[in-house]
């Protein structure tokens, strides 16, 4: 009934061409079917949520709250800011606490809810949820003063750059002041959590802050001159691939982490400066990786849809969406989520290929098509030295997943009924059908064949021994055909190659 429902909703916005004012009223009854109503319509756009009081039960001292089911599903829904509508609280359906009782229950569900999904990071992004916003190129473009504001204003990231560097510290030698680097250093942030972790550690450094924005710089200086002591830290203006220090780098400290696309080029932009890394120097951070997987969500898809650009990558913080995959894999081993590429600071080897083809696999379990199939998604990292620009190409398939072939199938053999002379009689008179029962010993099966043969067929030795000879013919086609028809996948759906030579989005460096 739950994805009943869910198929009326979704044919219904389909027609209305998922109209971004297009909304949900949900009616609460007594009992839902928690987890999967739950990741089925976070995906959706709920406006209201409609609770007659016959959704309540009696507590002990007969006030009216929800069932478990219903508390789980309605905290889920709080979350994403509905309405909610409560209907027949006057009829007296509860005896205790009056009509006030069911607003004042979720009001308390509210607060409690709001307690369990207290996350800094949703906090301060709270404007921009579910909200398609442009990458941001800050190597090909000079950022405004504004927009590093606001990456300044992150709560976890610059304390998280700290610790890291003072673990790095302390791990180091003591008697010799420790060489940095800050690699795009901004308006300053990360120079300031360094300096900040070398006095936790007790270290002596220098440190090199690098920027090549004119805007950042300026504003660089004016902290050298009010705030940081011009013996420890310098500046140095210019791109980071032409930067060459007077002696070797213990540390390169870095925050050119984009989204999925890399749209900072942290590859590209590390591998001119790491070269000067020392022999035990480390880079902060030591690799990324980039994940993928399926995603339903109403509100983005609409969005998009209202753009008509579906092969141009955007950054959102996700808000009201679910993951579509599943684990899967003959033994588990693919992941909800999956990893595409990765890429490590400093390596002996080469830092990244540009012609390696990066493969992640999921399950999709979007109900309205591939219904429980496999989806491969293929994906290119690629470079173009003379444009100077990268960008990304990709292409899906989807394989649709047959019944498992088991150890033993029951089968029908065919025995044909063999003349003393050894010529076999029409099959139309003398066949006879035996069914093998599942998992029957073979050995067992040849001595009823045996008893059979003997009986019918006056236990002629050279017919017996020719009814063995059939069998196992038989038995052999048969199992050739059950390799020839139990494949591990069969493919369903092929997409187009996606993003042809970076024509709807790439990378400028």
């Amino acid at each position: 009934k739950t994805f009943t429902a869910w198929e009326d909703w979704h044919s219904l916005r389909t027609l209305c061409g998922y109209h971004p004012r297009l909304n949900i009223s949900s009616v609460i009854r007594c009992r839902v079917d928690t987890t999967a109503l739950i990741n089925r319509w976070t995906s959706e756009p709920i406006g209201f949520l409609l609770i007659p009081a016959t959704s309540f039960i009696s507590n002990a001292k007969h006030y009216p709250v929800l069932s478990k089911s219903c508390q789980t599903f309605v905290k889920a829904m709080l979350k994403y800011k509905p309405t909610v509508i409560l209907s027949q609280t006057s009829e007296g359906k509860h005896s205790s606490g009056g009509s006030l009782a069911y607003a004042q229950y979720l009001r308390f569900l509210e607060k409690r809810a709001a307690a369990i999904v207290c996350d800094p990071i949703e906090n301060f992004a709270a404007g921009y949820l579910d909200y398609l916003q442009a990458p941001l190129q800050p190597l090909a473009d000079n950022l405004d003063s504004v927009v590093y504001e606001g990456f300044e204003k992150d709560p976890v990231k610059y304390s998280k750059y700290e610790e890291a560097i003072f673990r790095a510290l302390c791990d180091r030698r003591a008697d010799a002041p420790q060489v940095l680097a800050v690699c795009g250093a901004g308006r300053g942030p990360l120079v300031e959590a360094a300096l900040r972790a070398a006095r936790r550690a007790d270290r002596a450094i220098t440190l090199t802050a690098i920027e090549k924005n004119p805007n950042s710089y300026l504003t660089l200086q004016e902290r050298l001159r009010t705030e940081w002591d011009p013996e420890v830290v310098k500046l140095w203006y210019g791109d980071m691939r032409d930067y060459q220090p007077t002696e070797a780098i213990d540390i390169i400290i870095s925050e050119l982490l984009g989204s999925f696309g890399d749209n900072e080029l942290s590859p590209e932009c590390l591998d001119g400066v790491i070269r000067w890394l020392a022999s035990d120097g480390i880079s902060i951070p030591s690799g990324y990786c980039s994940f993928l997987a399926p995603l339903a969500s109403s509100k983005i898809y609409s969005r998009v849809l209202e753009l008509g650009k579906f092969e141009t990558p955007y950054v959102v913080m996700i808000h009201a969406a679910e993951i579509i995959s599943a684990q899967g894999g003959p033994d588990g081993e693919m992941g909800k989520v999956q990893e595409t590429w990765s890429f490590a600071h400093p390596r002996t080897d080469l830092i990244f290929s540009h012609d390696t083809e990066c493969l992640g696999k999921c399950y999709h379990g979007f109900r309205c098509s591939f219904l429980s199939s496999e989806l491969d998604v293929h994906i290119w990292r690629l470079t173009d030295q003379v444009g100077r620009k990268v960008w990304y190409e990709w292409s899906v398939e989807g394989f649709t997943i047959p019944p498992a072939r088991p150890e033993k199938l029951p089968a029908r053999r065919k025995l044909v009924k063999i003349k003393s002379s050894g010529s076999p009689a029409p099959p139309s008179s003398a066949s006879k059908k035996m069914k093998v029962p599942e998992n029957t010993d073979p050995s067992l099966l040849a001595s009823e064949i045996g008893e059979h043969s003997h009986t019918e067929f006056g236990g002629d030795d050279e017919s017996v021994a020719m009814m063995d000879e059939e069998r196992d013919n038989l038995d052999d086609d048969f199992d050739h055909c059950l390799d020839l028809h139990f494949d591990s996948r069969v493919k369903i759906a092929t997409s187009t190659l996606h993003n042809v030579l970076g024509k709807e989005s790439s990378v400028r460096w």
